[in-house]
């Protein structure tokens, strides 16, 4: 049988979690779709801020930005370095610059945009988005076991600031922190962030995909496929569903089923031997008081003739069913194994 190792399960979820864009900076999405969507009410804040700052740049702002959201990272960068020439103040411009710049390859560059960003205002976004990027620099780049740590403690802070603000419309943090603490093989931070989706975000796709990997990893195989198949509903690609049902999940949901099948049977059997048993006792106390009662010199009437003939056919069926029930018994433990 294929067992779900820990270290064989975490290199397929890995695997995954890098092959999928789950969330981009800024962006959120309606517990009823899985298409990316920005939270216009944050939005609509972050153009208020920058009109107080400087209002012609606003229509600049709203330019990259609706840029950014169409993968046109180079332009999104150059307008929005045209908003930062004009507010150089405003550490909302200096993350999604550098988002802009990472996104298009331009890592290193877009990677202090965000540092000036995190620096100038600690907020929840600038966190996780500057953890985002130290996990995952960009196609080509692999971060260091010091930038991964850093990155699992600003996830951390970012969400702890965000639930603090009493805020709950984004997923953007918790997935983030769930992202990241599941490549690290920390199931202690991933299942608080999971924990969080899952109270404020029940119908994300990333919720179930993030509590398959959890009742995987506490070896729940058959609520571990209930729940990839729930994200593979809400937008998951298939091949990615497959891929983690073949990790093991799939074989031990299906063992632990044909294990609740056989004791159910088991039990409908052991159901049926006691009522048999007790029926054939019952039987047995009243064929007995019969003869005791009957004149032993007399003609046998018919009613302890009808009383003896029903206890020994309970007995017979009894033993039938004993030796029927072991049968079974022995046939159901035999489970499947896949080779």
């Amino acid at each position: 049988m294929r067992q779900i190792t820990p270290k064989r399960f975490f290199t397929v979820i890995t695997v995954i979690l890098a092959a999928l864009t789950f969330a981009r900076p800024g962006r959120s999405q309606s517990p009823s779709q899985t298409a990316p969507g920005r939270d216009m009410n944050r939005e609509r804040a972050i153009w208020q801020e920058l009109e107080k700052i400087a209002p012609k740049s606003v229509e600049t702002f709203k330019a990259a930005t609706e840029a950014y959201d169409k993968d046109d990272y180079e332009r999104a960068a150059t307008l929005y370095r045209q908003v930062m020439e004009k507010a150089p103040s405003f550490d909302h411009i200096y993350r999604r610059l550098g988002s802009a710049l990472a996104l298009s390859g331009k890592t290193d560059e877009g990677m202090r945009y965000l540092e000036r960003a995190y620096e100038m205002n600690p907020s929840p976004e600038n966190m996780s988005t500057l953890a985002q990027f130290l996990d995952n620099p960009g196609e080509g780049k692999k971060s260091s076991n010091s930038d991964k740590a850093r990155a699992l403690d600003l996830a951390k802070k970012g969400l702890a600031a965000y639930q603090a603000q009493n805020r709950h419309d984004s997923p953007y943090n918790a997935v983030i922190l769930a992202q990241i603490a599941f490549e690290l093989d920390n199931v202690k931070e991933a299942r608080a962030a999971v924990n969080a989706l899952a109270a404020n975000h029940p119908d994300l796709m990333q919720t179930h995909f993030y509590l398959a990997i959890l009742a995987a990893a506490d070896e729940d195989g058959e609520k571990a496929e209930q729940e990839i198949k729930k994200a593979q509903s809400l937008g998951l690609p298939a091949e990615a569903a497959q891929q983690f049902l073949d990790s093991g999940v799939h074989t031990r949901a299906q063992t632990w089923r044909y294990l609740y099948y056989a004791l159910y049977l088991v039990g409908a059997w052991g159901a049926g031997l006691v009522a048999l048993f007790a029926l054939g006792k019952l039987f047995s106390n009243l064929t007995l008081r019969s003869i005791e009662g009957a004149d032993p010199n007399g003609a046998t009437g018919s009613k302890e003739i009808s009383l003896r003939s029903c206890s020994t056919s309970s007995s017979a069926f009894s033993f039938v069913g004993t030796s029927s029930a072991t049968m079974i018994l022995s046939a159901t433990f035999v489970i499947p194994i896949e080779v």
